[in-house]
């Protein structure tokens, strides 16, 4: 079974390091990673995920776990056109004109 590496730690303060699962913490790993991981973090998470893994979560979920800049960062990195926007994402727009 794959493990974190001890060097992501800092990434998780809330969460019980020891507990996390490669596979079933994927989202909040590849959030924390793609938002705020160093270039070796980044290489972990690309070799055990893959780029088209990585690639589809920025499509389904980039939007709204990452920041601005990271979001648009990783999609012009990963060639991302297309992506899941939640129906309420322009509100604030229309609401106050920003």
């Amino acid at each position: 079974m794959a493990q974190i590496p001890d060097t992501l730690a800092s990434l998780f303060p809330e969460y019980d390091f020891a507990t996390l699962d490669v596979e079933a913490d994927v989202q909040v790993i590849m959030e924390r990673v793609l938002e705020h991981g160093t270039r070796s973090d980044l290489q972990w998470l690309f070799a055990q995920y893959g780029r088209d893994r990585i690639r589809d979560f920025v499509c389904r979920h980039g939007f709204r776990s990452l920041s601005h800049r990271a979001f648009n960062y990783w999609r012009l990195v990963l060639d991302v056109d297309e992506y899941r926007r939640p129906p309420w994402a322009g509100t604030a727009r229309k609401l106050w004109g920003k």
